[in-house]
């Protein structure tokens, strides 16, 4: 019997967790280096938009093939009602995202990235009336402390920095994670709705990259794209289109850190990335702080006698009480 793991083996949302790892901590690779002389030779709104249109025509393919061999009612009523603040966000994003590598390497882009559960966290509570646990908030408060704390960071060793003053950087970063945290607020508030629907969804996508190109775009589509860009636009369209923008379950936690981990190690590889010892503190707080927010309560409450062997001798003896 062979004892390998196989594809069939893995269930589809581990492969689904894997896609999501590398197409996280690649886009931000794909990115930083397609940067020339500290900049970007391209457009990139318009690379957001070729993004979504093929996004668009997957979705669509993927559509018509579900209606022939499974027919179902029109869910076309008020997409655009539901749809178009989620699409705009995340197309919105999506920008703000190519503007950020300008300004940070891809492990600290991943690093302030994770300030967004803290955002969306408080959101969740007192929009969507979600309950948090005593332990989830106390987890959300060591989050934030942490990501502050990369504050002290220097900024032209963390990434190459041109003559842009520190307060641009943190204006970017902010509204960034701003951005997605209302983006996730919107996709959350759709699917307790019942009214999401990835066609919809990649169709207003689309529309809203496209009214951005039109409005803020200089450059022609492909003038300046080099390999780095290509790459990127074929990965993120077809992880966008075939995993959906909805993450796959216990993404969360093991997404998250491992996207962060994957970007800090393949940093090293290409680029020598040393973040220095604020970074590695900051994000060693982070990951904790996510376990907490993000773990199963009954793990979190178990008892250590029941995951250490030395300490499943003693259980069963009475210890004194602590007064």
């Amino acid at each position: 019997m062979s004892v390998g793991l196989t594809r069939k083996d893995l269930p589809p949302s581990t492969l689904a967790l894997l896609a999501h790892l590398f197409a996280s901590a690649g886009q931000s690779m794909l990115i930083y280096m397609s940067r020339v002389n500290g900049g970007f030779a391209y457009d990139a709104s318009s690379v957001v938009c070729l993004q979504e249109g093929f996004k668009l025509l997957l979705a669509i393919t993927n559509e018509v093939n579900e209606i022939r061999s499974r027919p179902r009612a029109s869910q076309c009523g008020d997409w655009c009602a539901a749809n178009l603040l989620p699409g705009f966000m995340a197309a919105l994003h999506s920008n703000l995202v190519f503007l950020a590598h300008l300004y940070v390497s891809p492990p600290m882009f991943h690093l302030l990235s994770l300030c967004r559960v803290s955002v969306t966290g408080v959101l969740f509570r007192f929009v969507l009336q979600q309950e948090l646990s005593v332990l989830q908030w106390i987890s959300l408060v060591q989050l934030s402390l942490a990501i502050a704390g990369t504050c002290h960071i220097d900024a032209h060793s963390a990434a190459d920095r041109t003559s842009e003053p520190d307060a641009d950087w943190l204006t970017v970063m902010s509204l960034m994670l701003i951005l997605a945290a209302c983006s996730s607020l919107s996709s959350a508030h759709l699917l307790l709705r019942n009214q999401t629907h990835d066609l919809h969804l990649h169709l207003s996508a689309f529309l809203s990259s496209l009214m951005l190109y039109a409005t803020l775009g200089t450059k022609r589509p492909l003038e300046g794209y080099n390999l780095p860009v290509y790459l990127l636009i074929i990965t993120n369209s077809l992880m966008g289109a075939v995993l959906g923008r909805k993450p796959p379950l216990g993404f969360q936690l093991l997404g998250t850190v491992g996207s962060l981990m994957l970007a800090i190690g393949l940093s090293w590889l290409l680029s020598d990335f040393n973040g220095g010892g604020n970074f590695w503190r900051a994000a060693l707080l982070s990951i904790s702080a996510l376990g907490l927010y993000y773990g199963d309560p009954k793990a979190l409450y178990r008892s250590d006698a029941e995951l250490m062997p030395f300490g499943r001798r003693h259980a069963r003896q009475e210890l004194p009480k602590m007064v």
